[in-house]
């Protein structure tokens, strides 16, 4: 958090990897009340086609989130689906929709930062070629900088813009 600058952080009593085994109802009220509470104008969720049933219950519950029936949804200007390294790439081919980004933005002046603050992430890192090393990360920023004529991109799916 401190190489990011992020100064506040929230969590929700819902463990990591059994987030698609809470009720429904769980999860929508948690994330409504995440909301409500930091009242966001943009929203970066998972690509919900990917092989992590979690990041597929996280994009339900923040869509149910950011409609327009409640304020703080209206509040919600864009949303945005990132990847997510390691399982975006892992969907089934021609059976779920690919990540196939519509926005992308410029990180070239970031990228050594990103990567000194996924390196401290020690538990996730693997080593090279593994699709969650420090040199693959940098290989797809490189890449999707490539396709918008950038050193390096973020690259997301845009599934909400307001204006």
């Amino acid at each position: 958090m401190a190489i990011l600058g992020v100064h506040g952080l929230h969590f929700e009593e819902i463990p990591a990897a059994l987030v698609a085994d809470q009720p429904v109802y769980r999860l929508n009220r948690a994330v409504r009340g995440l909301v409500e509470k930091v009242k966001p104008e943009i929203l970066y969720v998972p690509f919900p086609f990917d092989l992590h049933k979690d990041h597929r219950e996280v994009f339900h519950a923040v869509s149910v989130a950011y409609r327009a029936s409640s304020e703080a949804g209206r509040a919600v200007k864009a949303v945005y689906c990132y990847e997510v390294q390691s399982e975006t790439h892992l969907a089934a081919p021609y059976i779920e929709a690919g990540f196939t980004p519509n926005s992308w933005v410029d990180i070239s002046s970031f990228l050594d930062t990103k990567l000194r603050a996924l390196a401290c992430y020690e538990s996730q890192i693997r080593a090279a070629p593994g699709a969650r090393s420090i040199d693959a990360v940098r290989a797809l920023a490189v890449w999707r900088g490539s396709q918008q004529h950038m050193a390096a991109a973020e690259a997301f799916v845009c599934v909400r813009q307001l204006r």
